[in-house]
């Protein structure tokens, strides 16, 4: 469950890192910072080959520009020249070796190659020069929660809210790092902070949602749904979740609505069509429910779980024949099926 962390957590962990080029660089000598300012040019108009050339040529005519491997380095980034712009944020990272900045830069560049062992050893680096950074925690805090590090990423999250409460994205992470950590009431407090913060982010709702299911509290968890799938019309998980709440609700109406709205989105969802076969069981509307399990199997012809359904409405519309026929097609399916045999009986 905890390895879902990485794949769920959709913030570009670049926007943690907001660089401003200077626009005028520091003794880097007129003709240099004259090439560089016309590389920023055609970077602000993402021409990232033209910006390339020139910032290439901004450092050759001065190795020690600074500002220039950096933004050279971002842009080598962007056209996925990925080695390129690790060897400029190390050329940085050399020129200014106290700096925070090149440091955060390549630890986003080593994330994104997958290198988390190198992107944490980086961020830890620029924890250490500048341990103020709140952004430098959360980075920090974002590895070692999509590494399972559970706990010692929930104190990077915790520390980089203490030094800044406003970083919305540290509260999203501390909650999801609590949701995974099986913390429930732990999440929901930092998520409904991220929530307040990025009204408009579906994920930091989705999350508060199934924060508020663990705990029990069903008319708090439909509510943060609710607000997911207006933000968020196709995002499946957060419907089939709603659906569920709903089901355990029991308010059979409105969970029959969302999953047919789920199988509306995904037709060929199949766990779209068995909730919505069983809320119809609840609804003792067996005929509508028999047709949705038919309609399962011919996308799933040996989906025993459907099977097993399908004979329940059978049995609830009194058709004890096609409810045979359909439990010794499941044995034959699923020879070791005590529940079958106890239905056929």
């Amino acid at each position: 469950m905890r390895s879902k962390f990485i794949q769920k957590i959709i913030f570009s962990f670049l926007s943690l890192i907001l660089i401003s080029a200077p626009a005028f660089a520091q003794k880097s000598g007129t003709n240099a910072a004259a090439i560089y300012q016309k590389g920023m040019a055609l970077a602000k108009k993402n021409d990232f080959t033209g910006a390339i050339q020139e910032l290439e040529k901004a450092v050759k005519a001065n190795p020690k520009y600074y500002e220039a491997f950096v933004a050279l380095g971002l842009a080598r980034q962007q056209m996925q020249l990925f080695d390129s712009a690790a060897e400029a944020f190390r050329q940085a990272i050399a020129l200014r070796p106290k700096s925070a900045e090149p440091h955060l830069l390549l630890g986003t560049l080593l994330q994104q190659l997958n290198d988390a062992n190198g992107a944490l050893a980086e961020y830890r680096e620029a924890v250490k020069i500048t341990p103020n950074s709140a952004e430098a925690h959360s980075a920090a805090g974002f590895v070692l929660a999509a590494t399972n590090q559970l706990p010692e990423a929930v104190k990077e999250f915790e520390t980089a809210i203490k030094l800044k409460p406003t970083l919305a994205q540290a509260h999203y992470y501390l909650g999801t790092a609590r949701f995974f950590s099986d913390d429930a009431a732990g999440a929901i407090k930092a998520l409904a902070q991220a929530a307040k913060l990025l009204p408009t982010n579906a994920n930091a709702h989705y999350y508060l949602g199934l924060a508020y299911g663990k705990t029990g509290d069903l008319p708090s968890a439909i509510a943060s749904l609710r607000k997911v799938v207006k933000l968020a019309p196709e995002m499946l998980e957060a419907r089939q979740a709603m659906a569920e709440a709903l089901v355990a609700d029991a308010n059979w109406d409105a969970a029959a609505e969302e999953f047919r709205a789920i199988i509306k989105l995904k037709p060929d969802f199949v766990p779209g069509f068995n909730g919505l076969g069983l809320v119809l069981i609840e609804k003792r509307t067996p005929d509508e429910a028999i047709a949705v399990f038919r309609k399962a199997l011919e996308l799933e012809p040996n989906n025993t779980l459907i099977r097993h359904n399908l004979g329940i409405a059978l049995i609830q519309k009194a058709d004890f024949a096609a409810a045979v026929k359909n439990y010794q097609d499941l044995i034959r399916l699923s020879p070791d099926d005590a529940v079958a045999f106890y239905n056929l009986a």
